[in-house]
């Protein structure tokens, strides 16, 4: 009996609560960020509160694209006729080489995702974030996708303390502008 191959369809896995509460939050720090403390901040009028909330608006466009590029996409799935080499085959054993699970023989750096019931090429791990393994075609878009939560995080961030200290707390503008300068050098850096 032939053993299935892949995980979920992908409209399920694009479903899943992980997925989802991924972009709910991505959606609640957007909308926060912007609509909240940059607009109580600067205000979204004034030329600078529009230039905050285009850079805000492209990081987290950027992330979001990232973030189904890294979920939608197949992560790499072994060839259906990959056979290792007869020398190769020798010197290493084919038991090694070989999954059980998916009934076929797999190339180096390829492992079997209990989750995604797959061999998956060069398998890095499987992120419940996107519910989806990181492998061999998916990689790159994943590690943008970190890239630009990170960046939009910190600039997020820096929005929220710099509302925070001047609003709230009354601190002079000049300390909040070295804090401001600071933090955005150390982002962009």
């Amino acid at each position: 009996m032939a053993r299935r191959r892949g995980g979920p369809a992908p409209a399920t896995a694009v479903a899943s609560p992980a997925v989802l509460g991924t972009v709910a939050v991505m959606v609640f720090v957007y909308y926060s960020t912007v609509f909240v403390f940059l607009d109580h901040w600067v205000g979204l009028a004034t030329p600078i509160g529009a230039a905050h909330a285009a850079a805000v608006s492209l990081a987290v466009a950027a992330c979001f694209l990232a973030f189904v590029c890294a979920a939608g996409a197949d992560p790499g799935a072994v060839p259906p006729a990959f056979a290792p080499d007869a020398e190769a085959a020798q010197g290493q054993g084919l038991k090694s080489r070989y999954c059980d699970k998916c009934c076929m023989f797999k190339p180096p750096r390829t492992h079997h995702c209990k989750v995604c019931r797959r061999c998956v090429l060069k398998m890095d791990h499987h992120c419940v974030w996107i519910n989806n393994c990181v492998g061999y075609a998916n990689y790159k878009a994943f590690i943008i996708c970190v890239l630009n939560a990170t960046i939009g995080s910190l600039y997020s961030f820096v929005i929220f303390l710099c509302d925070l200290l001047l609003k709230e707390h009354d601190f002079d503008i000049l300390y909040v502008k070295i804090l401001y300068v600071s933090a955005l050098t150390t982002i962009l850096s």
